[in-house]
């Protein structure tokens, strides 16, 4: 995540597009909740670090591989929700080359803004 974020210091001028591939691991039920949390942080710090740095930023792309139809997986894509440019989020399952969009008033995005209000806000 450094190393991204050094790149986004450099590049931060310049860009006018982004594409983040992201592959979001599961966080099992038996597994310490700290991890989630810090996952929760290293997401809001990316999408932060992208608000203050890009000046003619115009579009974001967001797509996620999944393993499967899993909710849990979406979940980090939610604070997207608080990028300040027009972003479209999508994903794909593991093993399928749809790309499935989600759209901005679809009941997954109701979801993640759930999500949202309940994890990403401070």
């Amino acid at each position: 995540m450094a190393i991204l974020f050094d790149r986004i210091s450099e590049y931060g001028p310049l860009a006018d597009k982004l594409d983040f591939l992201i592959h979001p691991r599961i966080v099992r039920c038996w597994e310490n909740p700290n991890i989630y949390a810090q996952h929760i942080r290293q997401m809001m710090a990316l999408v932060n670090r992208v608000n203050r740095s890009f000046i003619v930023l115009t579009n974001v792309n967001v797509r996620l591989e999944i393993d499967y139809a899993n909710f849990q997986q979406m979940e980090l894509a939610a604070c997207f929700i608080a990028l300040k440019v027009y972003w479209k989020l999508s994903y794909y399952v593991d093993g399928i080359s749809y790309l499935n969009e989600i759209e901005a008033h679809s009941h997954l995005m109701r979801r993640l803004c759930g999500v949202n209000d309940r994890d990403f806000k401070v």
